[in-house]
């Protein structure tokens, strides 16, 4: 859907490998978890505002050339792990 057009260019940029996602999966868990209230994550493009309901994904380089994207929290956390998943099964063919 056209509002979530932004979390497809965000995992494309910034969700790479499990090791390399870590920091992100760390950050999703920690407030999921309860852990911390909120978190604000910055990786190279995306900005991710996260809270134990929310996450707002903004584009930090371009914030006028994309939308904003509201996406409850645990549904990235486990699209994000669905990604990886998918592209561990296609590399190791």
């Amino acid at each position: 859907p056209p509002h979530l057009e932004m979390l497809t260019s965000f995992i494309f940029a910034e969700v790479h490998t499990r090791d390399s996602s870590g920091y992100i999966f760390s950050a999703l868990d920690n407030v999921i978890t309860g852990t911390v209230h909120n978190y604000e994550w910055a990786g190279n493009i995306y900005r991710l505002d996260i809270t134990p309901t929310l996450t707002m994904i903004t584009n930090e380089i371009d914030p006028e050339g994309e939308n904003p994207c509201e996406i409850e929290t645990h549904e990235l956390r486990e699209l994000i792990d669905i990604w990886l998943s998918e592209k561990e099964h296609l590399t190791n063919r």
